[in-house]
């Protein structure tokens, strides 16, 4: 009994009015537009000089989500006129090991994966296409190689 009453004051405690929830959002849209015009804001923000879709694209794309501790790949195909076929997706754990390696080990841990996955998706490895790559952790980057 004692139990049910927390949660039932934590879930109190987490629901928004509208009137709050939108005060949320504008904050973050202003922290946004300050970052992305190189103001102090409290988010990080970098420009993306990426043209807006059309919903005409087609092809199959690959996208790489390199976090902190997993590895995720995506595999989409856009089929023109705003269809899209149902996404692929796999995710690796990046063991310490691999963390605190070498770049080459990395490197080829990363590729490893990507291969693998296109062969599961019996995708041809030899095909061109566009590839997506984030972190999505904040990094320092302090050279090119």
């Amino acid at each position: 009994m004692i139990i049910s009453k927390k949660l039932k004051k934590l879930e109190a405690a987490c629901i928004f009015r509208n009137r709050e929830r939108n005060a949320i959002i504008e904050q973050v849209l202003k922290e946004m537009e300050l970052g992305l015009c190189g103001k102090k804001s409290s988010l990080k923000m970098l420009p993306a000089f990426v043209w807006p879709p059309t919903g005409d694209e087609q092809g199959t794309y690959l996208a790489i989500d390199f976090g902190g501790t997993n590895l995720r790949i995506l595999s989409v195909t856009l089929k023109g006129k705003g269809k899209i076929a149902e996404p692929k997706m796999c995710s690796h754990v990046i063991g310490q090991k691999i963390i605190s390696g070498t770049k080459a080990g990395l490197g080829n841990f990363i590729v490893d994966k990507v291969l693998d996955f296109m062969q599961s998706q019996k995708m041809d490895i030899a095909m061109q296409t566009e590839i997506g790559f984030t972190f999505s952790f904040p990094i320092r980057q302090e050279s090119i190689v």
